[in-house]
């Protein structure tokens, strides 16, 4: 019997062998439920055959609607290449790890994670896991390799037909021969994605069985319109003879205009002629190719969450307002993207490697908003002059950024102090105004009553912002994102305490009225 690995359990909390972890579970047969071959639905699909296939899937039997939803992916070329934009939009995100803490053993576990997102093979198990997009749920095996690490040597996606759900018709079992339950999968062994498109049963989910009855409407538009073009796309062969012709020379007149449609080539007896009108009907082609494009357009809708991109040649302008709307979808597709690898995979990693953890290390895939980035860094910046401090670690997995080398330590972006060459000592002279000495920056000489205010009310700054700025400190530290910040920001300005800042000010408005008409030269007149 196979052994434990110390007792380590997957998120289900079922343990996880060894042996299994080595060996294939779900590998196709020559024969039976997990054959590597499926019988083709698209043939003859009308609409009773597809209600057909919608109600067996509703009924847990989803092999026909998994079947169609492939071979719409190999035949329709607009389904295919909408699907695969948003697959490759997600793609094309990198993977930022963010450490649990700023511990070593934290660190290095990201480290880990991040080397593991870098492999050649994450590419191809992100891609077959966005497979279950159009079919509503996708199925990767990972081989694993023992030794000083526990590595995934292979990411193998498995046909979704050789897998089924559950009596609670949410677990993905394995198809078995005898089973009608089917095999319950190895804990540790499989990334199952399954994308929330929408609510209800995932068997219901996927995006084509949304496109499904809009492919079956087309392939009947492109039937209809291959046969209006041929009957309409030659001109009509009209055939006259006499009014004395016998039977045998009509027939021969007929023969004759069969032949022109077919070898372009004839011959009619003497005394017959034949006409070519051209069909007015032909025109009508223009109502098969609305609506076909009406149909593309509702799947780009459908997919996409925008046509602009993809069907009109629209404005720049244009463009940028529908794409936002497409980078929502992104966004979501992304998240929960990352959300089944962190479960399937990352935490798996983590624990036979390094044992179970009380936090994990997050893999996310941001969508770049460099407006957003620069907001943030601009923000942070405009807040450190007034003290506030950031840990440098959440700010570069924030940015995106790696952790420094090892050796270098920067864990806090704090003001830095001022180093201005030749730095003034606070001198003190009498007041012009009323005579008694106050704290004065820089030299005697060189001062004006603008410094003597200044330095004035600049003694004992931090008393008088320590409230202000007591309420932000507190919020930053209760969020982890800045939208999060940003939205506690009219609750945070109810907070503050402006009363000593404001005494201050009183009084720097005063000395200014007190010193307004004095000069520092002893002979000048106020």
């Amino acid at each position: 019997m196979a052994g434990t690995l110390s007792g380590i359990k997957d998120y289900l909390g079922r343990l996880i062998k060894q042996k299994q972890l080595t060996e294939e579970q779900a590998a196709p047969t020559p024969s039976g439920p997990r054959a590597l071959h499926s019988e083709t639905v698209i043939a003859g699909l009308t609409p009773s055959k597809l209600g057909a296939i919608f109600k067996s899937s509703a009924e847990g039997n989803n092999t026909e609607m998994l079947a169609l939803a492939a071979e719409m992916e190999e035949r329709e070329p607009h389904y295919a290449s909408v699907l695969q934009t948003r697959k490759l939009a997600v793609l094309a995100l990198d993977a930022v790890v963010i450490a649990a803490s700023d511990d070593a053993k934290d660190v290095e576990i990201a480290d880990a994670i991040r080397a593991l997102m870098t492999t050649p093979a994450m590419d191809g198990l992100k891609l077959d896991m966005l497979d279950g997009l159009g079919k509503g749920y996708s199925v990767v095996e990972t081989i694993w390799q023992p030794g000083k690490k526990w590595m995934p040597i292979a990411f193998t996606w498995r046909d979704p037909l050789h897998f089924q759900f559950g009596p609670d018709g949410r677990e993905l079992r394995l198809r078995k021969e005898g089973s009608k339950d089917g095999e319950e999968l190895y804990p540790g062994k499989f990334v199952c994605h399954v994308p929330k498109l929408k609510s209800g049963l995932p068997s219901r989910a996927g995006l084509g069985r949304l496109a499904a009855w809009s492919f079956m409407i087309k392939s009947f538009g492109l039937k209809d319109w291959a046969e209006f073009c041929e009957a309409y796309g030659k001109p009509l062969r009209i055939g006259t003879f006499d009014a004395n012709a016998t039977p045998k020379q009509k027939a021969a007149l007929l023969r004759a205009l069969r032949s022109i449609g077919r070898d372009f080539a004839a011959i009619v007896p003497e005394g017959m002629n034949i006409r070519f009108e051209t069909s007015a009907a032909r025109a009508g082609g223009g109502l098969f190719h609305e609506l076909l494009k009406y149909i593309d357009e509702q799947l780009s809708k459908a997919i996409l969450g925008q046509t602009m991109t993809t069907d009109n040649g629209s404005s720049k302008a244009q463009a940028e307002v529908h794409n936002e709307v497409r980078k929502d979808i992104v966004k979501a597709d992304a998240k929960q993207l990352a959300a089944t690898l962190n479960r399937d995979l990352v935490r798996i990693f983590v624990d036979v490697n390094f044992g179970p953890q009380e936090h994990y290390p997050v893999v996310t895939f941001p969508v770049p908003d460099e407006e957003d980035t620069t907001a943030l860094v601009g923000n942070v910046a405009a807040l450190m002059p007034f003290g506030f401090e950031v840990e440098a670690s959440v700010m570069g997995d924030r940015l995106g950024l790696p952790d420094p080398a090892d050796g270098y330590s920067q864990p806090v972006l704090r003001q830095p102090p001022a180093t201005a060459p030749g730095k003034a000592e606070n001198t003190r002279r009498p007041c012009p105004s009323c005579g008694k000495a106050h704290n004065r920056i820089g030299d005697l000489d060189a001062e004006d009553d603008i410094d003597a205010i200044a330095a004035i009310a600049l003694d004992g700054w931090e008393e008088q912002l320590d409230p202000l700025l007591a309420p932000i400190r507190k919020a930053a530290n209760s969020v982890s994102t800045y939208d999060e910040f940003e939205a506690l920001l009219p609750d945070i300005i109810g907070e503050q305490d402006v009363s000593a800042f404001a005494i201050a000010m009183t009084k720097a408005m005063f000395k200014a009225y007190g010193l307004g008409g004095v000069s520092d030269d002893p002979d000048a007149q106020a």
